[in-house]
Order: structure tokens, then sequence, then C-alpha cells
């Protein structure tokens, strides 16, 4: 049985490192010294005081898993540091992540620590990619998921930022093995949850779940999850802060509630929270919103009568040529915004679809609610004589439409003197829009007349979500047509982007 003893020299060391020598670089702690936050200290404690016999450290392979903004990233750019000035004499210190641009945001927290202090700045040289000290002729370099340049490198101390984003273990086991020859070597991967139980930083968390239970026998490995257990309250603030150790300093409270409360009315909101926030590990297909919240902002008797005359911004979503095509306009008003949907099917497929779909479209269309377009396939003709009927009544402003592959629509659409806008439909362009809807049906702010076609569409959409929370419609999960939504959020993102209130801002991906 190997005993261990702990030893609080290091650690202490560590601790006076940060509070003397680093400050933070970014937010409200921004030129504010790096005081050490108590989960900080326990991991440091655990890493750099637990120690073997012979006085060596225990761990050499460590895994961190902790939701975002808890302020990981500052800590780890601040323990390269440490190891670049105290840790081995020729140290090679290295910060890996799936891109070059990710690991160098590490790289950047640590430069803007070493130019805030003068003694660091004596003592460290900063170069384009690597930082270096000669008197310990040791470096600090960036590292990307290039797994075969790690070859013949003598790392001693390693760290890899959000391993979530690992397509495979080629780099974590290239810098693993690349520490052979070190007598203290340490690798830290720090990684929030995520939704992929295939991939390989979910064999690393049910690993270190092994180990902390005694399944698994490892003296070398250190595991820490900060997330929330199979039994725990997801809406009791004390879990919150069991998964959130940074909550209250780097993270806001305020700003952490009003996230709850729109997970409250939408699942995939709540999916989303669970996984971001409260770092479990949760598939993300699941249904968006809930039909409760969604016709809590009906208005019955809503038409677009009261609107003529005033501006509006057009959404336009052509499916294929014999599925449903959707126009959606987007009016603000006071404080809120008004949609009003256009739903088109090849008159000779409504029967057709119907079957297939398992919905009424032949009810929707002798209600008028589904407009039948002649023929077996989408007249774009008969949809752009629609949108020329409308703007008689209406100001419309623009008409915005998916940029892949529409350049016969577009023609037209200029032909026929409408200006057009192009929408992408991937997580850059989508994010702003499916937010400011999940916002704006929280607080009431988005009105619709309860159309049955759009609130079908609206049930059937599933999200897919990446780790950094930016969103899109999976068209490929999604249950059935989801083409009135895409619709409506390309035209309440143009129709946002030209009507804030004063004091707000908002950001358009097009």
């Amino acid at each position: 049985m190997i005993e261990y003893t702990t030893d609080p020299t290091v650690p202490n060391r560590i601790v006076k490192f940060f509070a003397k020598f680093l400050r933070h670089s970014k937010g409200e702690h921004a030129g504010q010294p790096f005081i050490l936050l108590p989960w900080q200290v326990d991991i440091i404690n655990s890493l750099y005081g637990v120690l073997k016999e012979d006085g060596r450290r225990r761990y050499k392979v460590a895994y961190l898993e902790i939701p975002r903004k808890q302020g990981k990233s500052h800590l780890l750019a601040g323990l390269c540091l440490y190891e670049l000035i105290f840790g081995d004499q020729g140290g090679e210190i290295f910060a890996c992540a799936n891109s070059r641009e990710q690991a160098r945001y590490l790289f950047n927290i640590a430069t803007s620590m070493i130019q805030s202090n003068r003694d660091l700045s004596n003592m460290l040289v900063v170069y384009k990619n690597n930082i270096f000290n000669q008197k310990k002729n040791s470096i600090f370099k960036v590292l990307s998921r290039d797994a075969t340049t790690a070859l013949g490198f003598n790392a001693s101390f390693v760290v890899m930022d959000e391993l979530l984003g690992a397509p495979d273990d080629s780099l974590y086991n290239s810098m693993l093995t690349s520490m052979g020859a070190r007598s203290q070597p340490l690798m830290v991967s720090i990684t929030t949850a995520g939704w992929s139980r295939a991939s390989f930083c979910y064999q690393l968390h049910e690993y270190t779940e092994k180990v902390n239970t005694g399944v698994v026998t490892d003296d070398t490995f250190y595991g820490k999850i900060y997330g929330l257990d199979e039994d725990d309250d997801w809406t009791d603030e004390k879990i919150w802060y069991k998964c959130n150790p940074s909550l209250g300093v780097t993270v806001s409270l305020e700003n952490f509630r009003e996230q709850y409360n729109r997970a409250k009315e939408f699942p995939q909101s709540e999916r989303s929270f669970k996984t971001l926030n409260l770092n479990a590990w949760l598939s993300s297909d699941k249904g968006w919103m809930t039909d409760g919240s969604w016709m809590l902002c009906e208005e019955a008797d809503l038409t677009t009568d009261s609107f003529k005359g005033e501006t509006c911004y057009a959404g336009l979503d052509l499916s294929s040529t014999q599925d449903l095509t959707a126009l959606v306009l987007c009016f603000y008003r006071e404080g809120k915004y008004y949609i009003f949907p256009y739903s088109f099917c090849p008159e000779e497929n409504i029967k057709i679809r119907g079957r297939k779909d398992k919905v009424p479209y032949e009810l929707w269309a002798d209600s008028d609610w589904l407009i039948a377009t002649p023929g077996n396939a989408t007249d774009y003709d008969y949809i752009i004589n629609k949108l020329k009927e409308l703007s008689a009544d209406f100001n419309i402003a623009e008409v915005t439409v998916d940029r892949w592959n529409s350049t016969f629509l577009i023609t037209k659409l200029q032909e026929a003197g409408f200006n057009v806008t192009l929408f992408g439909q991937g997580f850059q362009s989508m994010t702003s829009p499916i937010k400011l809807m999940e916002r704006l049906v929280l607080t009431k702010s988005l009105v619709h007349d309860g159309n049955p076609v759009y609130r079908w569409c609206m049930s059937n959409v599933i999200l897919k979500i990446d780790p950094a929370g930016n969103c899109k419609c999976d068209k490929a999960k999604s249950r059935e047509k989801i083409d009135t939504v895409v619709a409506s959020l390309m035209a309440l993102e143009r129709c946002s982007a030209n009507n804030l209130e004063p004091g707000t801002a908002n950001i358009t991906w097009i």
C-alpha cells in the first residue's frame, strides 16, 4: 500500500505567486491581483501538495470538468507561467487545444499577465509563438491538435483547454507520452460537459468517475468534476453553487437566474442550461419550445388589417419543390414583434403530404391557413406575386432568403423591385435570432395569431448546439417541417436589427 504525505510548501508558493505577480486581464476584475478562489486552491493543494515517499508529486495527469466562465483559462495560463519560472530546468510547457486559435487564447492571457508586471517582463521574453525564460532555459509554446508535431518533445507541463472539442485521443496521448523522461511531469486537462457520449472527452469523464469511486485504481490520476448529479434538484440555487464554484465572482448570479428563468419555459433551453451552466452530460435532440409557452403569445383576433401602411421585414424559406415553402412578415410596434406567416404547398401534393406527415393539410388549405399553389411543384412566380400583393398594403423593407442555392429566386425578387438580404443557416447566423425569439416568447413580446401550420412547425424544431452554446435549427433531426420557423427567424433578425430600443445592442450575423 503506497502512502502519501501532504506538504503545503509548494501550493502556498503558487497562491502567493498568483496574488503578487499576476493580474486578471479581462472582465470586471481586469487589472486586479489574481487571488485564487477556494476551489482553485483546493485543486492546487491536490496537484502540488500530495507527495510520494521520495518527495515527488503523486499526480501526473489531471482531468477537471467545470462549467463555463469559472476562470479556468486564467488559472491554466497562470500555472503555465509558474512552471516556466519555478518548474524544471529546461522545462517545456505547452498550451494545447483543438485549434491554434483556441490554444493561443491561453497564450494571449499569459502574455497580458507578463505585460502587466515589471518583474515578469524582465524575467521572461515574449515572442510571437513562445515565451522564453533564459535563466531556466525553459520555454512555453502553443500547440494545436496536429499530434505528429508532438513527437520529439520532452514536455514537463501540459495544459489542454476544452478537451470537449477533441475529435479523438491523438493529441492527448501524444502529449502524455512526451512527458516520459521527466521526473515530475504534469498534464492538466480542463473542459466543460457536452452533448456526445461517444466523444473521447466523455471517456475521460467516465474514467474519472471510476477512479473517484474506486472501481479503477490509478494513483497518478486526479479527477475533479463540478457538475449536476443524477439526484440533484437543478432548480435549487444551492446546487448551482455546487456546480459553479465561481458563481457570484466570475459568473453573475443575476445573469444565471435570467438563464434559469428561460430554461424553465423552453425544453431545449433547459437542456442547454443543464449542460452549459450545470455541467450535465445530456443529449441535445429534444424539442425546442413548449406548446404552452408558444400559445401564450397568441392573439386570436390578430390580423394584418391594423398594420396597413407600416414597415415590415419578410423572411422566405424555400424547401424542395414539392414541400412547404414559408413566407413570414415581421412588424415591430411599441416594443413587440408581430409575426404573420404564409405557408405554401403545391396543390397536387396537399393530400399526399397530409397522409405522409399525418397532419391536416387539406383542412388547413380549406381554412386558408395553407395556400395551395398550382401544379405539383412549388411555383416561385406565385409566391413572388403574393409578395407583390402584400407590398401594396405594407412597406416591405427587405426580403431575406437563404444565401445557399437561391440565385434564381434572388434575381426574380430583385427584378420585382424587392431589396434582398442573404442569410445563412449555420451557427453564426442563427444563434442571435433563436435566442432573441426565446427571450421574446418568455416576456410575451412576440405576438402571433395562432396559425396552426406555424404552431405545427414550431413543435417540430430541434436545435443543434455547439460546445460554446451557439445554436441552429437542425433540419436533419427535426421531427417534420420547420420551414415557417426558419422564415420567421430570418424576418425577426432583420426586423430587430432595424428596430433597436434606445440603449440596447444587437448583433446581426448575416
